[in-house]
C-alpha cells in the first residue's frame, strides 16, 4: 500500500515511515499542504495521512482541497495531530471528508489497526462521499476559525511559558554570576620576576573583566588597584617573590563599570623540587559587602559608646540644669519688667536651655531619648517651622519650599522633626558662605524590592520623603561618609559641636526612617529623609497653658535624692501655694507617706533613687491608698526608665531638666482629673 505522509516535523515524518514500512508499505513524505497536494496527484497514494496545523498550508484547507478534486476525493484521509482542541478539531475533520482523526503520539500496533481499518472501510464504501461536509462556506470559515483561534491560543500560551521559563533561567543564571565573590589567578615566575599571569573565569563577576582581557593587557590587574593601595599591593607580591613571610592583604580595585570594589588577596606559593619559586596561585574574594557590614558595625559601635556617654552624664546634668533653671525662673518671676538685671537672668536661662539641648541631643543620637510621637502631617511640620528657618539663613541664601499636594500622615514627635530641619538648615546656611539656593521639598515616596537593591537600605512601604538640599561646596566622598559620626566636624574649632547631623541621624532612626547624603564638591548637598507613613488622621495641636494661679491646702510628697532638685522643687511648689514634705530615697518616701498619708494629695517622685527607686515607693504606697496621684520624673535616659516599669504602665512621667511652668501646669492638670494616672 502507497501512503502519504504530510507533516512539518520531520522527526514524526520519519517516525510514522518506520511504522509503514515495517508493514510493508511504500511511503510518500511531504511537508507541508502545498507539497502534499502536488505529491497527491502526482504520486497515486491510496492513504493519506496528514497533521492538522502546518505552515503554508494547514491540514484542514489541504482536506478542502483534496476532496474538491475529483480524481483525489475517495482517497481515505486521517488527521493524526498533536494540537488538538477538543472534539471540534474532530468534528471539523470528519465534516470535511477526514476517515478518522487521531491523536499523537499512538502506539504502532493500535496505530496501524486504526489505519487497516479506515482503509477496509473505505474499499466497501469507494464511491460514497462523507454526508457531513459543510455546504456553506460561511459556516466553514466559522468553525475554521474557531479551531485555529484556539490552537493559536494554545500556541501563544506555550511561547508565554517558554518565555517566562527563558527569563527565570536568564535570572538564575544572573544570580548565580552575581553570587561569584572569589576566583583563582595563576602567575608564573621566572628568575624571580613574574612573567605571564592567567586569571580565572570568575574574574568577570567580580572585576568586571574577562581574562582574554587580561592577558591582552598584563598591566591591566595593577592599574585597576586603588592607587591608595598600590604600595600595599607591591610590598606583598615582593614578598612573596622573595620567599618572605607575606599575608593576605585587603585593598581596593576599580570594577570595569567604575565601582569601588573590596577584595582579599591571598597568594599560596609553589616550589620546584630544589625550593625554588615557579609560580604563584592566588584566591581574590570580593569582600564588599563584608566591609560594609564593619562599617555598619563600627558606626553602631560609635552610636552605643556615644549614648553610654549621655546616658552616664545626663542624670547628674539634668539634675543640675533642674537646678539652674528652677532658680533661674524663680527668680524671673519676682523681677519686674523693666529691671536692668532682668537681661542676664534671661540670658542665664537661655543658656541653661541650650544645655539641656545639648544633653538632649546626646540621648537622641544615642537613641535613648523619649519621644511622644503622634499622628501628624509633615507638610505642617515643613510650614510651622518655615518663619523660623528663615531666619537662620543669611540675605544671600533662598530658600525655596515644594510640597506635595497631598496630606504625608507620618507618626512622629513634631519637635523633634523641628530639630531635623533646623540641623539641616543650619548646615546648608554654612555650605553656602558666598549665598546660593536652600530648597525644602516634601513627597511621597515608595520603597519596592528595586528601590531596596539600588540604594542598599529599606524595607516595602510607603514613605514620606523630606527633602534638604543646596548648591553650596558640596562634600568629598570621605567626608560624605562621615557627616552622621558624632564629633566629626569639617567646621572651624568654636563654630561647631560635630553633633548637628549625628543628632539628625538619631531622631530618623528613633522615627523609623532612613536618611541618606548626596553630594559632590562644588555641586551642592541634599539629604533625604524617608519616614514611614501610616493611615490615620491628624491630631489637633495641643494649646501651651498659662502658669497656673496659687493652689493652696494640696500637699504634694517630693522624694528625691538630689539635695538640690529637692530645694528648688519645693521652693516652686511653695511659691504656688502647695504644701511639701520631702523625701530623700525610695525607703524614706514610703516612710513620710505612712506619717501624712491622710494630708498627701500628690506624689512627685525621682525615677531613680537608692534603696528603693520611685516605682518600687510607689508600688508600697498604692497598697495604702490605691487612689494616690503620682508624678514620676527623671534625668536617666529612655532605656533606664523603661526597665523601672514606669513608661509601659503609662505612667505620668517628666524628663529632667524640668520647666517650671511645664511642672506647675502638670501638677494642676494631675490633681484635677482625680485620676491616679
Amino acid at each position: 500500500m502507497k501512503v502519504l505522509i504530510v507533516d512539518d516535523n520531520a522527526k514524526d515524518r520519519k517516525l510514522l515511515r518506520l511504522c509503514l514500512e515495517k508493514r510493508g508499505c511504500q511511503v510518500l513524505e511531504a511537508a507541508d499542504g502545498e507539497a502534499g497536494l502536488e505529491m497527491a496527484g502526482s504520486g497515486g497514494p491510496e492513504l493519506i495521512i496528514s497533521d492538522a496545523m502546518m505552515p503554508k498550508l494547514d491540514g484542514f484547507n489541504f482536506l478542502r482541497k483534496i476532496k474538491r478534486a475529483p480524481q483525489l476525493q475517495t482517497i481515505p484521509f486521517v488527521f493524526y495531530s498533536a494540537v488538538y482542541c477538543g472534539s471540534k478539531d474532530e468534528e471539523l475533520g470528519l465534516a470535511l471528508g477526514a476517515d478518522a482523526f487521531l491523536i499523537k503520539p499512538t502506539e504502532p500496533e493500535e496505530l496501524w489497526q486504526k489505519l487497516s481499518e479506515v482503509v477496509e472501510r473505505n474499499g466497501r464504501n469507494v464511491c460514497q462521499l462523507p454526508s457531513g461536509l459543510p455546504a456553506e462556506e460561511e459556516e466553514y470559515l466559522k468553525r475554521y476559525t474557531d479551531i485555529v483561534t484556539s490552537k493559536l491560543e494554545e500556541k501563544v500560551a506555550e511561547l508565554e511559558k517558554a518565555r517566562q521559563e527563558l527569563e527565570r533561567s536568564e535570572q538564575r543564571y544572573s544570580r548565580l554570576l552575581g553570587s561569584v565573590t572569589d576566583y583563582i589567578y595563576t602567575v608564573q615566575v621566572k628568575n624571580g620576576r613574574p612573567v605571564s599571569t592567567s586569571h580565572g573565569p570568575g574574574c568577570l563577576a567580580v572585576t568586571g573583566y574577562t581574562p582574554e582581557e587580561y592577558s591582552d593587557d598584563p598591566g591591566l590587574w595593577y592599574r585597576m588597584v586603588s592607587e591608595a593601595d598600590r604600595e600595599a599591593v607591591e610590598r606583598q607580591t615582593a614578598l612573596v617573590l622573595s620567599g618572605e613571610d607575606f599575608t593576605p592583604v585587603e585593598h581596593r580595585i576599580i570594577h570595569k563599570d567604575g565601582r569601588i570594589r573590596w577584595i582579599r588577596n591571598t597568594p599560596v606559593p609553589r616550589y620546584d623540587a630544589k625550593g625554588k619559586l615557579t609560580a604563584y596561585d592566588g584566591l581574590v574574594s570580593d569582600i564588599t559587602d563584608l566591609k560594609k557590614l564593619e562599617e555598619k558595625l563600627r558606626h553602631a559601635q560609635k552610636m552605643e559608646a556615644v549614648g553610654q556617654l549621655a546616658g552616664g552624664i545626663a542624670h547628674d546634668f539634668n539634675n543640675i540644669l533642674t537646678a539652674v533653671i528652677g532658680y533661674g525662673s524663680l527668680l524671673e518671676m519676682h523681677m519686674k519688667g523693666d529691671d536692668p538685671l532682668r537681661h542676664n537672668v534671661e540670658q542665664i536661662l537661655a543658656a541653661a536651655e541650650r544645655a539641656a539641648t545639648l544633653t538632649q541631643g546626646l540621648l537622641v543620637f544615642g537613641r535613648k531619648q523619649i519621644l511622644n510621637p503622634k499622628p501628624v502631617n509633615l507638610n505642617d511640620i515643613v510650614r510651622s517651622v518655615e518663619k523660623l528657618l528663615a531666619r537662620l539663613i543669611t540675605e544671600d541664601i533662598e530658600m525655596k519650599s515644594r510640597l506635595a499636594g497631598t496630606d504625608l500622615v507620618i507618626m512622629a514627635d513634631a519637635g523633634q522633626i523641628d530639630q531635623v530641619l533646623i540641623n539641616l538648615v543650619t548646615n546648608a546656611r554654612d555650605a553656602m558662605p558666598d549665598g546660593g539656593v536652600l530648597t525644602i521639598e516634601t513627597e511621597p515616596a515608595k520603597m519596592d524590592h528595586e528601590f531596596i537593591k539600588t540604594h542598599g537600605y529599606g524595607i516595602p512601604g510607603n514613605f514620606a520623603l523630606l527633602s534638604v538640599t543646596d548648591t553650596g561646596v558640596g562634600l568629598d566622598e570621605q567626608t560624605r561618609l562621615r557627616v552622621f559620626e558624632p564629633f566629626f566636624t569639617t567646621k572651624e574649632v568654636g563654630k561647631g559641636t560635630g553633633l548637628g547631623l549625628s543628632i539628625v541621624y538619631g531622631i530618623v532612626k528613633q522615627h523609623n526612617g532612613y536618611i541618606s547624603v548626596y553630594s559632590e564638591q562644588g555641586k551642592g548637598t541634599a539629604f533625604k529623609i524617608y519616614l514611614p507613613q501610616i493611615r490615620a488622621s491628624v491630631l489637633e495641636a495641643e494649646a501651651v497653658a498659662p502658669l497656673p494661679a496659687r493652689d493652696g491646702h494640696r500637699t504634694i510628697l517630693v522624694a528625691d535624692d538630689d539635695t538640690e532638685v529637692r530645694n528648688i522643687t519645693r521652693a516652686l511648689l511653695e511659691e504656688y501655694g502647695y504644701e511639701v514634705v520631702e523625701a530623700a530615697d525610695g525607703d524614706e518616701a514610703v516612710a513620710m507617706f505612712n506619717k501624712h498619708r491622710d494630708r498627701i494629695d500628690l506624689l512627685l517622685l525621682d525615677v531613680v533613687m537608692p534603696r528603693k527607686n520611685g516605682k518600687e515607693a510607689y508600688d508600697e504606697i498604692i497598697k495604702l491608698n490605691p487612689d494616690i496621684k503620682a508624678l514620676f520624673f527623671s534625668g536617666y535616659t529612655a532605656d533606664v526608665i523603661k526597665r523601672k516599669g514606669v513608661e509601659e504602665e503609662g505612667l505620668n512621667l517628666l524628663t529632667k531638666p524640668v520647666a517650671p511652668r511645664q511642672l506647675l501646669n502638670k501638677v494642676r492638670e494631675i490633681l484635677k482629673k482625680g485620676a491616679r494616672k
